[in-house]
């Protein structure tokens, strides 16, 4: 009996484990350090998961669905463009929160929100 009741929370375990099913969802959080609003559209492949306009100061949030997909981003301010992948499972999956920063330069990258790494530069 004692070897059954041990059974279902190890199958359980593993069925988790080796899933697409995390304890907490993982985030794209975007913030718009830029001198104007940005509007952002993601997608995932060629489905869309959600746009915003950001205005300066705020940000904005996305949860991430399925973690072995790539969530492509489209940025515009004024009359630049960015694109850029916001989240990419190889770079990305087991991280809680992918944080980006955009500014008059582009957009960051960064997972503790305190230290960026420049990625995609505004385009004409």
């Amino acid at each position: 009996m004692a070897s059954k009741l041990l059974f279902f929370p190890l199958l359980l375990a593993l069925t988790l484990k080796f899933s697409n099913i995390s304890a907490a969802p993982q985030v794209i959080d975007i913030t718009n350090e830029a001198a104007g609003e940005i509007s952002i559209t993601i997608k995932d492949g060629g489905n869309l998961k959600g746009s915003a306009r950001i205005s300066p100061r705020q940000n904005y949030k996305i949860n991430v669905d399925n973690v072995n997909d790539v969530y492509s981003a489209n940025a515009t301010f004024t009359f630049r463009l960015a694109l850029f992948p916001a989240y990419a499972p190889g770079r990305d999956k087991g991280q809680a929160v992918v944080y980006w920063k955009a500014d008059n330069w582009g957009f960051s990258i960064s997972y503790d929100n305190k230290n960026f790494k420049p990625v995609t530069p505004w385009r004409f």
